[in-house]
């Protein structure tokens, strides 16, 4: 049995808070000298995930974790019974299920459901009806069999995941699923399926100004908001714009399915307020036959469009992972931009815009180290369902001017690395 807490005037209950106060000053005064993994390594831990995040009462606006003790909500059958009716799964795996209680309403369902989750803590305290069905497991390293499961829930769990291991826990994610991924992550900036996303709460406020001025597609380790004890709040160790998640689910061979999240944005209720950024790739098979003769654009096939666009059509493109290069002819650059600034993306969808079959983000920072002359290349991954025409529009972020001078569809798919690092 657990030990009865002292009650409040006590002297036991004076000295708890005396305690709680002093650790929190010198974690505070520890954080400006550790380095930064130190930190990673402290938000990844169980012990960070533990009855003080989940069950403590608190004000969640200046400490991490739940205002209140976590137990079953509405939400978590209004998220079962979507999932059942837009997905149609026969197995699912809720990444990050804490307590279990959307494991738990996914059965009521009828669906078989299982979840893992760091937290002991968590685990431990799941109702017996779906303990059986929970695993503590690190998420870079599931135990479950290859495309076991055809839906992959990942709700308000990614952003926890450091920059330097996000791109691991993704393909593990793509191990897992034959399928569908449904995520739920805290983002900001321009949602073209759904609510936009906002600043508030993930970056600290002084930044916030500097954010809508710049176009960063992921925020600084140093300008994310803390919680009184100096850690990123909530363990939120990922701020970022919908445009870095989605170039990341593609560049590892998903699609963004904007029209299953307009219809998750219509039916479920934080979704449509705009609490919940909800996101949805659909895993695209690798055993699809490559493309033989590259098919290339010339920069005639690209026409100018308004705000420093350019578009253009690849036709007939097989269903598959594959390579696409895009050549740019640099005209002017500002260089006085930070590194981190966007300067272009270069988006490939379906010819209505509701699919996203690749995206590429190029900041000032890679550009100018990549740029030969007035020569810009860029390599990304395009990940098609089956065979269809390709819409490729090369956006600039601001004034600087580049424009596209040809492209080259085929070739050997490499995987372009880890996802972009934070801005120091």
């Amino acid at each position: 049995m657990r030990g009865k807490r002292p009650e409040d005037g006590g002297a036991g209950h004076l000295a708890g808070r005396a305690g709680r106060w002093l650790r929190r000053r010198l974690r505070k005064a520890l954080f400006r000298v550790l380095p930064r993994r130190s930190i990673y390594r402290r938000v990844r831990s169980p012990e960070f995930y533990s009855r003080d995040y989940f069950d403590r009462k608190k004000d969640p606006l200046r400490e991490s974790g739940y205002g209140e003790a976590l137990t079953y909500r509405e939400e978590f059958r209004e998220v079962a019974v979507v999932a059942r009716d837009l997905f149609r799964p026969t197995r699912v795996l809720d990444v990050g299920c804490a307590k279990g209680y959307q494991v738990l309403a996914l059965r009521r369902e009828g669906v078989e459901a299982w979840g893992i989750d760091i937290s002991d803590y968590a685990v431990s305290e799941a109702p017996a009806e779906v303990e059986p069905y929970l695993k503590v497991e690190e998420y870079r390293k599931v135990h479950f069999p290859d495309g076991y499961f055809d839906l992959v829930l990942a709700l308000e769990v990614l952003e926890h995941i450091p920059p330097t291991q996000i791109r691991e826990v993704v393909k593990e994610l793509r191990r897992l699923t034959s399928r569908w991924i449904w995520a739920s992550i805290p983002c900001y900036g321009a949602n073209p399926y759904g609510p936009d996303g906002c600043l508030e709460g993930k970056v600290q406020p002084e930044r916030i100004n500097y954010y809508r001025k710049h176009v960063v597609d992921l925020a600084s380790f140093r300008h994310l908001v803390r919680d009184i004890e100096g850690y990123p709040i909530h363990g939120h160790l990922i701020a970022a714009s919908f445009d870095w998640w989605t170039a990341l689910f593609t560049s590892l061979g998903f699609l963004r399915r904007g029209d299953m999240e307009g219809e998750i944005n219509r039916r479920l209720g934080p979704a449509a307020e705009g609490a919940w950024n909800c996101l949805v790739f659909e895993k695209v098979g690798e055993d699809s036959p490559a493309i033989g003769e590259p098919v290339r654009l010339t920069g005639k096939d690209f026409r100018p469009g308004e705000n420093g666009t350019w578009t253009a059509a690849l036709p007939a493109v097989p269903g598959g992972i594959h390579r696409l290069e895009i050549q740019l002819w640099v005209h002017w650059m500002n260089w006085r931009k930070p590194d981190e600034d966007r300067l272009l993306s270069v988006k490939c969808s379906s010819p209505r815009e509701d699919m996203v079959y690749g995206l590429r983000l190029v900041n000032y920072g890679e550009a100018r180290r990549r740029k030969s002359g007035r020569s810009l290349e860029v390599e990304m991954t395009l990940a098609c369902p089956a065979e269809t025409e390709v819409r490729v529009e090369v956006a600039m972020a601001d004034e600087s001017r580049v424009q596209p001078v040809g492209s080259s569809l085929g070739g050997e798919v490499t995987d372009p690395g880890p996802a972009p690092q934070e801005p120091v």
